[in-house]
């Protein structure tokens, strides 16, 4: 007592010495904390209600030439139509739009920084008996599909990679590989493909100047350089891992089977105990492996059972998304798809898990309303990560993956299928 009597028996002048001290400590702390919420509140982006990081609009293109303009901030269907209507396409407009044989819109390359895409259009609706047919490569501008220039006619169709470090597209064919300066489309350089081989619509340009195409490595002569093998990959310690949490109940000896599942930025993914009706696997293995830094990163083991197409790396290879299906018997999947088929097929539920890509972490699943059901897919994600499409018969969901709100179901347009899943749908994303 007597130490606290003597702790507060100070003078009149030490105590407002000590009031004052104290007085403009607080009030440096209150001016640092001021300086950092306005230096957070200059740095930060402002995201409104539905607002996220991607760009503001997503565009979804199907085979046909049809498009749906979705507005991800205010969840809805700015626009739609098709890329033909505008009076600059009748040079590249089909012959018949309603019944074609093949796809007349195919193959595109998203140009970001000039609001152009490049794609392969197709003018004659139906092959001949002999097979020819007439294929354009053209650039078209976002937000109206105006044509800015076009390369053609090619007899066979060309496939398109678009190299941002020389600002030209590669057009390759079986034999030549052909670069066009962008966006005028003028022919730069003609060479011949060494390996014969057409890369796929997933290919693209990687840090090193290196293509990935799903499990291959070609330099950017389109020579093969490597394949990422994913036995290589399963480690003796990864195969234990599987082993004790997938419990596969499989010998010590007996190997496993990874399959490639997807290929995004320079990330590879590839899944172990796929999940088949032969061979039902209620828990699946996913590995994820960085090709800049050559590591494979930690083992996924997931409570859902996965396919090939039921598992995604988003467009950054930062995140890991699952499906979940159950297999519903045809039954009732004719009632809902108005068709026949002779065996069991996959609903999708509408939960969708979530994984960091890099550490294996499981960070959140999401529900989409409705239940998508038979035949829905994963459209796309957002350049950036943070924002998914996912397409029914009936719906367009916007899905952010950072869990900031809940996803939001378009319906969409007559006669536009967003679960198109061959060709898929190309998707587009801009800021207009």
């Amino acid at each position: 007592m007597h130490t606290m009597m003597r702790r507060f028996n100070l003078s009149s002048r030490e105590w407002s010495y000590r009031k004052a001290l104290l007085f403009f400590v607080g009030l440096g702390s209150l001016a640092v904390s001021v300086f950092g919420l306005v230096q957070q509140a200059l740095t930060e982006p402002k995201l409104q209600v539905g607002e996220t990081l991607a760009p503001r609009y997503a565009y979804l293109v199907d085979c046909g030439g049809t498009y749906v303009k979705v507005d991800t901030n205010q969840y809805q269907i700015a626009s739609h139509g098709r890329i033909w209507d505008g009076p600059s396409t009748s040079s590249i407009r089909p012959d018949h739009v309603e019944r074609f044989d093949g796809c007349l819109f195919n193959n595109a390359e998203n140009d970001a920084k000039r609001g152009l895409l490049y794609a392969v259009v197709q003018k004659h609706a139906f092959y001949s008996p002999q097979g020819d047919n007439e294929f354009w490569v053209a650039a078209l501008r976002l937000s109206d599909f105006a044509l800015v220039s076009k390369a053609g006619p090619f007899e066979l169709f060309p496939w398109l990679l678009l190299d941002p470090d020389t600002d030209s597209l590669l057009v390759w064919s079986v034999d030549t590989i052909d670069q066009y300066g962008i966006p005028d489309l003028k022919k730069l350089e003609t060479r011949r493909n060494p390996s014969d081989n057409l890369i796929s619509d997933r290919a693209s340009f990687m840090s090193d100047e290196q293509i990935l195409d799903e499990d291959r490595i070609l330099d950017r002569r389109g020579n093969l350089k490597r394949r990422v093998d994913p036995q290589t990959l399963l480690t003796p310690a990864i195969k234990a891992t599987f082993r004790q949490q997938l419990a596969l109940g499989m010998g010590a000896e007996q190997p496993f089977a990874a399959v490639h599942a997807g290929s995004r930025g320079e990330r590879a993914l590839f899944l172990v105990n796929p999940d088949t009706r032969q061979r039902p696997a209620e828990r699946s293995g996913l590995l994820v492996y960085d090709l800049g830094g050559e590591q494979t990163m930690p083992p996924i083991t997931a409570p859902y059972r996965a396919y090939p197409t039921t598992v995604h790396l988003a467009d950054n290879g930062s995140l890991v998304v699952i499906e979940e299906y159950e297999w519903r018997p045809p039954e009732e999947a004719d009632q809902q798809l108005g068709t026949t088929s002779s065996g069991y097929d996959r609903f999708k539920t509408g939960t969708i898990a979530v994984y960091d890509a890099s550490d294996g972490r499981f960070l959140q699943t999401i529900a989409l309303e409705p239940p998508p059901g038979f035949l829905a897919r994963v459209i796309g994600f957002s350049p950036e990560g943070t924002l998914m499409l996912y397409g029914s018969r009936t719906h367009i969901y916007i899905v952010d993956l950072r869990g900031h709100g809940e996803p939001q179901a378009l319906p969409t347009i007559e006669g536009f299928f967003p679960n198109q899943q061959f060709p898929p749908l190309a998707v587009f994303f801009a800021d207009r």
